[in-house]
C-alpha cells in the first residue's frame, strides 16, 4: 500500500493533514505532532485512532509499530487525535507549555461531556478559563459571546438551564467578574484544580460486551480499572486497584479484554503483576477459568489498545494505593510510635528542630538516619521502619 494522508485532531481543535508511509511507525508520526508543541514531556501524550466504522470508540495507537497496521485498511484518510493519554494530578510539577495542553484538554473533555460535571462546578470552570484565556470580565454580551465560541457550557448543563445560553451566561459572569486581577497562571492551576475532583478525571472509557452480550462500559485511569453499566458511566459498579489485577494478552484475531483479580488476603504484591511476571507464571489461568473477566470488544485491534493502555498505567502507578499525602510528625509523637511499618510509596516526614544533628549512613542497599535525640528511621525498597524511645542511636 503507498503512502496517503491522514487527519490530525490537535489539542485546539485545529486540523492538521500529514502523510503516512507504509513504514512510518507510529512514535515517528507521534513524534512530528508533538513537534508543533515543542513538548520536552511527552509521556503523558498519545495519538488515538479514530475508527469510522466504529463511531466514538477511540483507540490509542501503539507507538512501537507502524501506523498502517493499527488503522481501519478501508479508511481513506484516517482521522487521528492527539491529546493526554494518561493524566497526571500534579499539575504544579509540570513545565508551563504541558500545563496549558493540560488545561486544554479538560476544557475539551468538560465541554463535550466525556468529563461529567454539575452546574456550579462548570459555571466555576467556565469562568476560571474565560479568565486564562480573555484576561479581565468586560460585560456580560462578551461573557456570552466567549461562551459560545469556545463551547464551555457542557450540552448537559445547557439542557438543565433551559437549553438557556443567557441563564448560563448570568451564573457564569457572578463568576468571572469575582476573578478580576487573577493572573493567567493562578487561573489555569484553579481550573485544573477544579477539574482533577472531578469523578471521571483522567479516565478513558471503553465499551465492551460480556459473555452474554451485554454492554457495560470499562475505565482505566491512573487509579485502576473500573466496571460501569451501560446506563451510567457516572457510578462504578466496581473498582479495582492496578496492583489486584492480572492482565492477559490478546491473542490472534480474538477482541477479548481480560484479567482476573489476585487474592489480596494472600497475596499483597508491591510490583506491577503482568502474565509476564517470572513470579506469576506458575499462577497464570486462561480466559475459560470463571475467575477470569472476559470482555468482547469491537475488534482486536481495540482490545490490544486497551491492553497496552492498562499495562503502561499499571507500570506507572504500580503500587495501585492511593497516594498518602505527607504525613508530619513532631518529635514527641515520634517517641510516641514504638514501631510503625508502612508499605511504600506512603511515604512518612519525620521533622525535628533544626539545631539537631542528623546523620545519614547508607549501607547494603538501606539507608539509616538517626540523630542523638531519640529516633532512627530505616527503610529499604519495600517498607520504611521507624524506631524512637530513649537511648536510641
Amino acid at each position: 500500500m503507498g503512502d496517503r494522508r491522514c487527519e490530525v485532531e490537535m489539542m485546539d481543535g485545529t486540523i492538521r493533514s500529514m502523510t503516512i508511509q507504509s513504514n512510518l511507525t507510529a512514535q515517528e508520526l507521534f513524534d512530528l505532532v508533538a513537534s508543533q508543541y515543542s513538548l520536552q514531556e511527552k509521556s503523558f501524550f498519545g495519538l488515538a485512532y479514530k475508527d469510522l466504522e466504529s463511531p466514538g470508540l477511540d483507540s490509542w495507537l501503539d507507538l512501537k509499530h507502524k501506523v498502517t497496521e493499527q488503522i481501519n485498511k478501508r479508511d481513506q484518510t484516517p482521522k487521528l487525535m492527539f491529546g493526554i493519554r494518561i493524566y497526571t494530578s500534579d499539575f504544579a510539577s509540570l513545565k508551563p507549555s504541558t500545563r496549558k495542553l493540560f488545561f486544554q484538554q479538560c476544557m475539551k473533555d468538560v465541554s463535550s461531556g466525556k468529563l461529567a460535571c454539575d452546574a456550579e462546578a462548570a459555571f466555576a470552570m467556565a469562568a476560571l478559563a474565560l479568565q486564562a484565556i480573555e484576561g479581565d470580565y468586560l460585560s456580560a454580551s462578551a461573557t456570552r459571546h466567549h461562551l459560545d465560541r469556545l463551547k464551555l457550557i457542557p450540552d448537559e448543563v445547557l439542557v438543565a438551564k433551559g437549553s438557556s445560553l443567557e441563564a448560563c451566561a448570568r451564573e457564569v459572569s457572578t463568576e468571572y467578574k469575582s476573578l478580576s486581577g487573577m493572573q493567567q497562571d493562578n487561573a489555569v492551576m484553579a481550573f485544573l484544580t477544579i477539574a482533577e475532583g472531578l469523578p471521571l478525571y483522567g479516565t478513558h472509557l471503553y465499551d465492551v460486551k460480556d459473555k452474554a452480550g451485554v454492554p457495560w462500559i470499562v475505565g482505566m485511569s491512573p487509579s485502576g480499572l473500573s466496571e460501569f453499566y451501560y446506563s451510567s458511566s457516572s457510578a462504578p459498579r466496581k473498582n479495582r486497584l492496578w496492583n489486584s489485577i492480572v492482565i492477559l494478552p490478546v491473542k490472534g484475531s480474538k477482541g477479548r479484554f481480560s484479567y482476573w483479580e489476585v487474592d489480596q488476603a494472600s497475596s499483597a504484591p508491591s510490583t506491577p503483576l503482568s502474565p509476564k511476571s517470572p513470579t506469576k507464571r506458575k499462577v497464570m489461568k486462561k480466559e475459560g477459568d470463571p475467575s477470569v473477566q472476559v470482555w468482547h470488544t469491537v475488534s482486536p485491534r481495540y482490545a490490544k489498545a486497551m491492553f497496552q493502555l492498562a499495562i503502561d498505567l499499571q507500570t506507572r502507578y504500580q503500587p495501585g494505593v492511593s497516594r498518602t499525602k505527607t504525613r508530619k510528625l513532631s518529635v514527641s509523637q515520634t517517641q510516641a510510635a514504638k514501631f510503625e511499618v508502612c508499605p511504600a510509596p506512603a511515604w512518612h516526614v519525620l521533622y525535628w528542630p533544626t539545631h539537631l544533628c542528623v546523620y545519614v549512613l547508607v549501607c547494603h542497599g538501606a539507608v539509616c538516619m538517626f540523630n542523638p535525640y531519640v529516633f532512627l528511621i530505616g527503610f529499604d525498597f519495600d517498607f520504611i521502619f521507624v524506631w524512637s524511645g530513649l537511648g536510641t542511636g
